[in-house]
């Protein structure tokens, strides 16, 4: 993923969903750029990022990335993007509620 990725996404949740006081995430270099720094103090949003090799520090993001991964992901077979997107959708919408 790309930097003007993870600001295009961030800003369209923002205005979605407003703004929150901080964004965490681990240190992948998506996050850690000059840009997206730049971006997030231009937003009064302050990066949290959790330490190296402690992924439990994040452990929601890290529990839904292994369901989805465990019971959607890893038993279907997409016939295309829009499929995928789809199913990812339900499981997000179910993982959520």
């Amino acid at each position: 993923m790309s930097s003007i990725t993870v600001i295009n996404t961030l800003a369209r949740l923002m205005r979605l969903h407003g703004k929150p006081t901080h964004i965490r995430s681990d240190q992948g270099v998506e996050f850690t750029a000059g840009v997206v720094m730049r971006w997030l103090r231009d937003q009064n949003v302050g990066p949290v990022f959790i330490a190296p090799g402690k992924p439990w520090q994040n452990g929601f993001v890290e529990s839904f990335n292994s369901k989805l991964r465990d019971k959607c992901l890893n038993r279907e077979g997409f016939r295309d993007l829009r499929e995928a997107r789809i199913m990812i959708d339900r499981q997000r919408h179910f993982y959520n509620h």
